[in-house]
């Protein structure tokens, strides 16, 4: 017997349920994250090119639909959620002009929601790149601006790093060692938003810099969210 995996509502003529388009998991309208398909369909950008080899051909009527678990909630595109699909994020492609400066190597950016149907588009100095850690990037960046070179790395994993770890079920631990290393050879904000994407385990994203360091557990993860806990440790 089929049932929504979030509300338990059994399948039957009044409740349709539909395959998450990473992991399979069934799930009904209300449960699920929507985005319409041509976003990922029609872009020729390599981020697109790889979420549809691992999505295939899974589209429902014009959308992709996603399960929300951690991990499996789309970034770097628009997305619709809830009843009747009435809410949502607004994530557009913006001009370097209407960008944070040193942020301009993120194409896409929250500009908006959508609050029951109804469209609300920010100013532009509200506008956020649409990442996982957009909060621990602004805080890496104010850092960058306050102290000295050779003592940034190591203050950055103290303060932000360590932080991440603790609080985003998303990401990847990693070592003080490592992490001061590779940050060296990088320039310090973007090298930094490099290196958090490269141990960021959300797997539909446009604004991807920069594949998951470990491909085995990114595979697992796509099939099953819930063992991310275990895959960290």
């Amino acid at each position: 017997m089929d049932f929504c995996a979030e509300c338990g509502e059994i399948k039957g003529k009044n409740k349709i349920l539909y395959e998450s388009a990473l992991c399979k998991q069934l799930r009904c309208e209300n449960h699920l994250i929507w985005v319409p398909s041509h976003v990922v369909d029609h872009s020729h950008l390599d981020t697109a090119k790889e979420i549809k080899r691992i999505i295939e051909n899974t589209s429902i009527n014009g959308w992709y639909c996603f399960c929300g678990r951690s991990g499996h909630i789309p970034r770097g595109m628009s997305y619709w959620f809830g009843e009747n699909r009435m809410n949502g994020k607004i994530i557009e492609r913006v001009g370097d002009h209407q960008k944070l400066e040193g942020y301009e190597f993120y194409q896409f950016w929250e500009i908006g929601i959508v609050e029951d149907g109804i469209e609300k588009r920010w100013e532009k100095s509200h506008f956020e790149p649409s990442c996982e850690f957009s909060l621990s990037l602004r805080l890496a960046h104010r850092f960058a601006l306050e102290f000295p070179q050779n003592d940034l790395a190591k203050r950055i994993y103290d303060k932000v790093v360590s932080l991440i770890t603790i609080k985003k079920r998303t990401f990847f631990s990693v070592s003080e060692n490592d992490f001061v290393t590779k940050l060296k050879r990088n320039t310090i904000l973007e090298g930094f938003a490099r290196f958090l994407c490269s141990r960021c385990i959300v797997v539909a994203c446009l604004n991807r810099l920069t594949p998951f360091f470990d491909k085995k557990a990114m595979k697992r993860h796509i099939a099953n969210p819930e063992e991310l806990q275990h895959l960290k440790t």
